[in-house]
């Protein structure tokens, strides 16, 4: 029982003696460079934090949203303008999501972070005809519908964060996508 006793006061000395107890201070310890209120706030303690080890991190958040878009363009399927009777299209096309300026992270990390579809593959059958004007170029095009999100993303190095970086993000509804011929 008196080894308990002087190891207990072994351990009370050097705590009184270095800061690190009840009676101590951050400012009387060298060794200790972080608040508590920063150490609380590490990046792995944070909802929405990506990728956070080593101290580094990055946070991203639903601002608003999501608001429905209807038939936004993806991208022309066909290569050149063409005066083309009809148009078929058997593959399957994947539509993914995007980001309309860079927050530092891709859409589909923000798209995983968030919860919302980061892609959707649709596949047409073979046989599908899509008739077009024969006598005026046009290109067979892919639309989809979106579910667009306000968001926000910030950095976290060492102990804190850099400004917040603001985009839209769209994400592609399952089983809404079209074929349509565009006109030049």
């Amino acid at each position: 029982m008196n080894g308990v006793k002087r190891g207990a006061a072994v351990i009370l000395a050097a705590a009184l003696v270095f800061g690190t107890g009840a009676a101590g201070s951050a400012a009387a310890d060298p060794v200790r460079t972080q608040s508590t209120a920063t150490v609380e706030a590490s990046p792995a303690s944070i909802p929405g934090c990506i990728a956070c080890v080593g101290g580094a991190g990055r946070q991203t958040r639903k601002v608003s949203g999501p608001v429905y878009i209807n038939k936004k363009f993806v991208r022309h399927l066909t290569g050149t303008w063409a005066k083309a009777g009809s148009y078929n299209w058997s593959r399957s096309t994947t539509v993914g999501a995007s980001l309309t300026s860079s927050i530092g992270v891709s859409a589909k990390s923000v798209s995983g972070t968030l919860g919302v579809t980061a892609s959707y593959t649709a596949t047409w059958s073979v046989g599908g005809t899509i008739p077009a004007n024969k006598k005026r170029y046009s290109k067979l095009t892919l639309k989809s519908d979106y579910r667009r999100y306000y968001v926000k993303s910030r950095t976290y190095v060492g102990t804190s964060y850099s400004k917040w970086k603001y985009s839209y993000l769209y994400s592609p509804v399952r089983g809404e996508q079209y074929l349509t011929v565009t006109y030049k």
